[in-house]
């Protein structure tokens, strides 16, 4: 699973022990996890398999905005285009889904 190897690369990379929750379902959003999550880390990541628009990522963005929760947020999505036909793992790399570069993107955004 890419979650999984986006944080066991942060780790070998960064030293960063990041924390990965796996949201099995979009609806009802898990409102307790996320306040937790957005209230012990600087940065949440969502990475799904969907557009962003009316996706989990964007709920997520919403509702730590809505909150005024103190976590930057980064969503990973599909683009909200016409995706040629592919191998999951050639799409996911040339969509910067794949966790190298999930793990670039959060290196940026912590400005490691």
């Amino acid at each position: 699973e890419i979650g999984q190897q986006v944080k066991e690369l942060l780790k070998e990379t960064y030293d960063i022990d990041a924390t990965f929750i796996n949201a099995r379902f979009a609806k009802p959003l898990d409102t307790d996890m996320l306040n937790e999550a957005a209230s012990s880390h600087k940065l949440v990541v969502t990475m799904e398999d969907n557009v962003y628009q009316g996706g989990f990522g964007q709920q997520v963005s919403s509702w730590i905005q809505k909150n005024a929760l103190d976590a930057k947020v980064i969503n990973i999505a599909i683009p909200d285009q016409f995706i040629e036909h592919g191998g999951v793992d050639q799409l996911y790399k040339k969509l910067g889904m794949d966790a190298e570069c999930v793990v670039k993107k959060v290196a940026e955004a912590l400005q490691l």
